[in-house]
């Protein structure tokens, strides 16, 4: 059997964002650098679908701008996208009483979607210490036997800037538990995601967001992506330590 999308389904139900969690504690640092940094502040996967529900052309954009009306796409993905990074933001402001811009999204028009984190990336990098995040991640999977599904979970890092490592994981319900490996560069991160959901595995990258790393947003694609297998997420998660409340 061949897995079709359903243009009203992915039109309402992708349309998501996510929120922090968690409570503090923990060790954070800040010994920094500001050597490494890039300027790119984030990325965006969009997917096509064919005139009869199939995946179409799937292309990636790197981002070089938090301005999301900067990236000229229909407006009700560019509201919906502001819509997700505005709550993340806030979100992760109220917890913290830091300001911070960063998230990702997954939205939908109904003839395209979109997988997308961005933000305005840290632009002093810590070089020694490690600092664990907490925040929530949304995964979207689909298969042969299986229609499209999309649920919230959570999500944990834990990142060494001495080893320039990035461990973390993606509980989401319905999912199987998403373990998660990337190399730190300047301030940014790639890598690689496994679960037994997706034998092929999936590609993962990021960037770090606020003074000091203060939070961590991305985003994850599974290598087989066709109308019979596939999988995306999006993830955002805040510096533990940093939590009051």
């Amino acid at each position: 059997m061949t897995m079709t999308f359903t243009r009203s389904l992915l039109a309402t139900a992708v349309i998501v964002g996510l929120t922090a969690c968690g409570s503090g504690g923990g060790n954070g640092m800040n010994n920094n650098t500001t050597s490494q940094v890039t300027g790119k502040t984030g990325a965006m996967y969009t997917v096509s679908l064919t005139n009869d529900n199939k995946i179409g052309t799937v292309t990636k954009t790197p981002l070089n701008s938090s301005d999301i009306n900067s990236l000229n796409l229909d407006s009700a993905s560019t509201q919906r996208i502001n819509e997700a990074m505005n709550k993340i933001s806030e979100e992760f402001k109220s917890k913290t009483g830091l300001d911070v811009v960063t998230g990702a999204a997954i939205v939908s028009n109904g003839e395209k979607f979109h997988i997308i984190y961005n933000g305005n990336p840290t632009e002093t990098m810590p070089v020694q210490g490690s600092i664990h995040y907490k925040g929530s991640a949304v995964l979207g999977g689909w298969s042969a036997d299986a229609p499209l599904s999309i649920e919230k979970g959570t999500s944990q890092f834990d990142v060494n800037f001495a080893d320039n490592t990035l461990t973390g994981t993606l509980n989401v319900p319905n999912f199987s538990l998403v373990s998660i490996s990337a190399s730190v560069s300047g301030n940014g991160f790639s890598g690689r995601a496994t679960s037994p959901d997706a034998p092929d595995g999936a590609v993962v990258e990021g960037k770090f967001y606020g003074k000091d790393a203060l939070s961590l947003s991305g985003m994850l694609k599974t290598n087989t992506f066709t109308d019979n297998f596939g999988g995306a997420g999006i993830f955002s998660a805040i510096d533990e330590t940093k939590i009051t409340q």
